[in-house]
């Protein structure tokens, strides 16, 4: 989530973004990802497509202009 775009799955950091532990929102991680999924299947995409590809990909095709 912004402004850790890069945050690896292993940094302490990366489960209270995902988690919302701390001063960070509760669940936020999995809000953020499921509203970057939804705009992707809104504008046409199919999940089986999703699947296939890399988050950044996703992030991009959902029209985040920083995703890749």
């Amino acid at each position: 989530m912004a402004p850790n775009p890069d945050v690896s799955a292993s940094h302490p950091l990366s489960a209270r973004l995902l988690y919302g532990l701390g001063s960070y929102p509760n669940m936020g991680g999995y809000a953020v990802g499921y509203a970057i999924v939804r705009r992707c299947l809104e504008r046409g995409h199919l999940l089986t497509e999703l699947m296939g590809i890399e988050a950044r990909q996703i992030a991009a095709l959902a029209g985040f202009a920083d995703a890749e």
